[in-house]
């Protein structure tokens, strides 16, 4: 009883408006059947005792009034229900899509918070009120009956009781099977929706057509389907078994009510008209219990439940520390700032090898610094610990002089400007993909898209910066090229206040002109910023202040361009392997350089970020 207490307290505290909405609703769905049934019983009985039609007829019309009010103010209730569930539902909707957004990021995939936060959704209000409505409806109803069987003899009531005792067992049974149903296919259901993405989201759309990946998606969906309709027959024919079951001492109680009912008719101990309204309070009589019953399952599961939405606000409350340190903490100083590692290691949650082992490094406030080294060096790790995707699990990350840890996460994000390999941009407007709800300056807005070199394009689109981006959401949408998308995003990233700037891999989509242009920019664009640069493309290397090697988690090199070319090592040697393919050694530079130019003027170009008029690679 504790927790069915627990579950009103929260309808009644969180979602008082949709509760008395439910409640009413529920009330007057239960007089309607008994206005039926009382109202049809003294039509009858009016009829059957030769009453004036006068009389039969006002009977009738009071009848219909009555049900006519009811169901008039039934419908009303309804009404303001559904608006009340759609805003209660909304509610739900977004406070777990925040708190998705909220969670730390290495948990946002995993299976026990999609699991979670799934099972969790049935002790919310918007879910279990109209359970409440049900059994409020069952207790009317029930009533109803109760006073027309006692009317006639109490003891009816306690026959169809106890007729009905098997079936409250298999009901609660068959409930108990359905919710380990659920639980079951849970798994089955997330690959489910993983697949119907993949079948039907635009980004998907192009790899499966080429490596014809329709066969392969549509027999893995049949496959997961299979596998569900499979676990879904065989708790179907359980439940056949125990509705047949239920259906027998169903067809029983109503025999027995039958040969009672008859016996009293021929006893003359009732008319037929009570015989009518006994008949039919039986029948009713029967779908309350059945109805009963099921609600009462279902809000047994609810209460089964609580404990899982405890476990829930527990993850994420353990579970949300950089969104709970938005406003707590200090903020890093006007200006770029500054970065310590401190002996810092990382294991991915699931790994046993370290992706950073035990590294230490410097960069100074304003210094420009390259991050370099072979897939899987460590090179992204750090930038999701600086961002705090991730903690490290021994060692101090610093950002001018402070623990990251001891910062305002709210105002540390907002020192940061990145761009991701893998940026994404949302079908809003370019003013809302730049700078979200952050308010920056028109002029500021301006100068970042200028900078990032995608002002021409942004001033030949049909409303400027208000331009709505892609069509998932308005038919006028602009598509972007991939080059276009990334300078767009390192718009976004120019964006406000920044004092660390972070490129990964900011050339992926960028054509080799494109490429080339931006690293001569790239002074300019990281004027008055830290910044830091994670690029497989060593060209543009020589524009930072220092290189740091990685290999195998660990920081192999450090130095500036010409130190790191000036000594043997692993810079050296990727670089001028890199270098063979733009200077002419292995030939790809002139073959290429014919077909693209004629002249070899677009690659000659490219050469001088790997030679350069300076003797770069020479020295």
């Amino acid at each position: 009883m504790g927790k069915i207490k627990k579950l009103l307290r929260t309808a009644w505290v969180d979602e008082r408006r949709l509760f008395l909405a439910v409640m009413g609703q529920s009330l007057f769905d239960a007089l309607i059947p008994m206005a039926d049934i009382v109202g049809i019983g003294i039509v009858i009985d009016a009829l059957l005792t030769g009453q004036e039609r006068k009389r039969v007829t006002a009977v009738i019309l009071y009848y219909v009034l009555i049900h006519t009010g009811i169901s008039l103010v039934r419908e009303l209730l309804a009404w303001l229900r559904n608006i009340e569930a759609r805003k209660s539902t909304n509610a739900v909707q977004s406070r777990y899509a925040r708190q998705s957004l909220e969670v730390d990021f290495p948990y946002i995939q995993t299976g026990r918070f999609l699991c979670l936060k799934r099972r969790s959704m049935n002790v919310m209000p918007s879910f279990y009120i109209s359970t409440l409505g049900n059994l409020a409806s069952c207790l009317v109803k029930f009533i109803g009956v109760f006073s027309v069987f006692t009317a006639v003899n109490p003891l009816l009531i306690l026959c169809i009781l106890l007729l009905s005792i098997p079936v409250a067992r298999m009901s609660f049974r068959q409930k108990k099977a359905e919710r380990q149903y659920r639980q079951d296919v849970a798994r089955e259901e997330q690959k489910s929706d993983y697949l119907y993405k993949a079948m039907t989201e635009y980004s998907y759309a192009k790899d499966i057509r080429i490596y014809d990946g329709v066969r392969l998606l549509s027999r893995k969906y049949a496959d997961n389907a299979g596998s569900q309709i499979g676990k879904l027959g065989r708790m179907g024919m359980d439940r056949a078994r125990t509705q047949s079951v239920s259906y027998l001492f169903y067809a029983l109680q109503l025999l027995c009510m039958l040969a009672v009912f008859s016996h009293m008719v021929y006893g003359k101990e009732i008319s037929i008209a009570e015989y009518t309204v006994l008949l039919s309070s039986t029948m009713l009589f029967s779908s309350i219990i059945a109805g009963f019953l099921d609600n009462v399952a279902y809000l047994r599961e609810t209460c089964s439940c609580m404990d899982i939405m405890e476990e829930y606000d527990d993850f994420i409350r353990e579970n949300s520390q950089v969104y709970r340190s938005a406003d707590a903490g200090g903020s890093c100083g006007p200006g770029p700032v500054s970065i310590d590692f401190e002996h810092v290691t990382f294991r991915y949650p699931g790994r046993e090898e370290a992706a950073l082992e035990d590294v230490s490094f410097h960069i100074a406030a304003g210094e420009k610094v390259s991050f370099v080294g072979t897939n899987g060096a460590g090179k992204t790790t750090i930038v999701k610990l600086l961002l705090r995707m991730y903690e490290p699990d021994s060692g101090v990350i610093r950002v001018d002089g402070r623990d990251i840890r001891e910062l305002s996460s709210k105002e540390y994000y907002k020192r940061i400007g990145i761009v991701l390999q893998d940026f994404f941009l949302y079908a809003y407007s370019v003013r809302e993909n730049l700078c979200f709800d952050r308010g920056t300056d028109e002029t500021e807005l301006e100068k970042a898209v200028e900078k990032s070199g995608i002002l021409e394009r942004v001033q030949k689109l049909p409303k400027g910066l208000d331009t709505c981006l892609y069509r998932n959401l308005d038919p006028g949408g602009v598509e972007l090229s991939g080059g276009e998308g990334q300078k767009l995003a390192m718009a976004r990233a120019l964006c406000g206040d920044t004092g660390l700037l972070i490129f990964d891999e900011p050339t992926s989509a960028l054509d080799p002109l494109a490429e080339y242009e931006l690293f001569s920019r790239m002074r300019r664009i990281s004027e008055d910023n830290t910044t830091i640069m994670v690029s497989h493309r060593l060209s543009s290397t020589k524009y930072s202040d220092r290189i740091l090697v990685f290999q195998g988690g660990k920081l192999l090199q450090s130095g500036s361009h010409r130190e790191l070319m000036a000594m043997a090592g692993a810079y050296r040697d990727m670089y001028v392997t890199q270098a063979k393919y733009y200077t002419g050694e292995g030939r790809l530079y002139e073959t290429q350089a014919e077909h693209v130019t004629g002249e070899g003027g677009l690659y000659e170009t490219l050469a001088q970020n790997y030679t350069g008029e300076d003797g770069l690679y020479e020295g």
